[in-house]
């Protein structure tokens, strides 16, 4: 390459040896294998290295009649270089206002897959996946993350180790709040091969990350596996909670439902202190869930027993649990459940909010569905129908959409003493 023999030959003329040009980035091997040619110089390396020559010079009263265009070898690749760098500026200029352009979005992730543009690469995907992810698309902004770790793969491990981490870490709960199969497996696949790649030790919180995303992935034969060296390793007693917990709801998902029952208990017992009421009222909910739902006989009165217990619970403590129990299932079945076991209004309305707020529209129809009958009850229909006019048809199933028809048509025949407006608003849309 023409710049490799201009940039040894400019060295030798000014009696430079490589070691006076080399700086962290621009190591002594790598300047060898630039003057070789057998490295290709990036626009950022050469503007790095063309600074050096200059201050080298400068320090040592030289002349050096180099120029940045004979450090160049594709004039086409710089003028990329720039304009991957703006890209960027205006991607970080959108977060630090909070807002949000899509045709910018779309713009950098196009230019990020048709030139390559070194390092910028990554960054011009993990700016455009920070910014997707204020949009809600879940899917979308995994993928993107994934495509800066996809880039990374084929750069030196030690030297992007720390970027492996930093976009590792942003994706983990994105990727699991996404609900797809797609994004669970993809983030486990790339954490083993990042594992693999960089020579890590495997730190307790990846042990639990893997241990979570295999669970939601129904690979629960290797997510016992993480999860028992999570609680093995030397965690704070809290995690350690949290790590048992998952266990027991990956036992029970392995049909080992006597094992999951019984620790359980072993947590409720073991959880006195007050700080951990809320993974109490978790375990107490679960044990009501498992044993109706699975009909395990030897358990009838333990039954009987939790649902006191969890009758005598604040609502504010069951609804601040909610969202923990969500964690470590599609959608806090076990709480759900729990409202349709008490029968209550106010439970039912708990479900019904921590659906709604997760946009959970099977569960939200299904809760809908079995507590019409207590609202009318409890003398709180408008509550009910406020709930209901919730409901995006376009998001169900046919088989939802039959679901809340027949409610419809239920309700209307119980309003016909008191037109409600907000129904009939409802069901002219539906029927639109």
């Amino acid at each position: 390459m023409e710049y490799g023999r201009i940039i040894r030959k400019t060295r030798e003329s000014l009696g430079l040896f490589q070691k006076d040009l080399a700086t962290d980035n621009l190591s002594r091997n790598l300047l060898s294998n630039i003057e070789m040619g057998q490295v290709k110089l990036m626009p950022a390396k050469a503007m790095a290295l063309f600074t050096q020559f200059i201050e080298v010079s400068w320090t040592k009263g030289l002349y050096c009649d180099i120029r940045f265009d004979d450090l160049l070898s594709d004039r086409q690749e710089y003028q990329d270089y720039l304009r991957a760098n703006d890209l960027c500026k205006s991607l970080n200029d959108l977060i630090d206002k909070k807002e949000v352009n899509q045709d910018l979005i779309d713009q950098a992730v196009t230019f990020a897959r048709r030139h390559e543009v070194g390092l910028l690469r990554y960054f011009l995907y993990l700016l455009s996946a920070r910014l997707q992810a204020t949009r809600g698309d879940q899917l979308k902004t995994c993928r993107l993350y994934f495509d800066a770790l996809d880039y990374l793969k084929w750069k030196n491990p030690v030297r992007v180790r720390v970027l492996y981490e930093t976009c590792l870490k942003e994706v983990t709960w994105i990727a699991y709040a996404c609900e797809e199969f797609l994004a669970l497996d993809r983030y486990l696949s790339v954490l083993n091969e990042m594992l693999e790649r960089l020579k890590m030790p495997v730190k307790p919180e990846m042990l639990f990350n893997m241990a979570l995303f295999s669970f939601r992935s129904e690979a629960f034969d290797s997510s016992l596996k993480h999860i028992d060296a999570f609680v093995a390793s030397d965690i704070p007693f809290k995690r350690q909670v949290d790590g048992n917990i998952l266990r027991c709801a990956i036992l029970t998902s392995l049909g080992r439902y006597d094992e999951g029952v019984k620790g359980y208990f072993l947590l409720i017992k073991d959880l006195g202190d007050p700080e951990y009421k809320k993974q109490q009222i978790m375990c107490r909910v679960n044990i009501i869930h498992l044993i109706a739902d699975k009909k395990l006989k030897a358990y009838k009165n333990v039954l009987c027993d939790q649902l006191a217990i969890m009758n005598q619970m604040t609502t504010k403590d069951l609804g601040d649990t909610a969202t923990q129990i969500s964690t470590y299932t599609n959608m806090g079945v076990g709480y759900a459940f729990l409202k349709d076991s008490l029968g209550s209004s106010k439970y039912y309305m708990r479900s019904l909010e921590l659906c709604l707020s997760h946009e959970k529209w099977s569960d939200y129809v299904h809760v809908l569905n079995n507590s019409l009958t207590v609202f009318v009850e409890s003398n709180l229909l408008d509550q009910y129908i406020h709930f209901l006019v919730q409901v995006k048809l376009d998001l169900l199933t046919s088989h939802l959409q039959a679901t809340l028809y027949k409610l419809l048509l239920q309700l209307k025949d119980l309003r016909q003493d008191r037109e409600s407006e907000e129904l009939n608003q409802y069901i002219a849309s539906v029927i639109t």
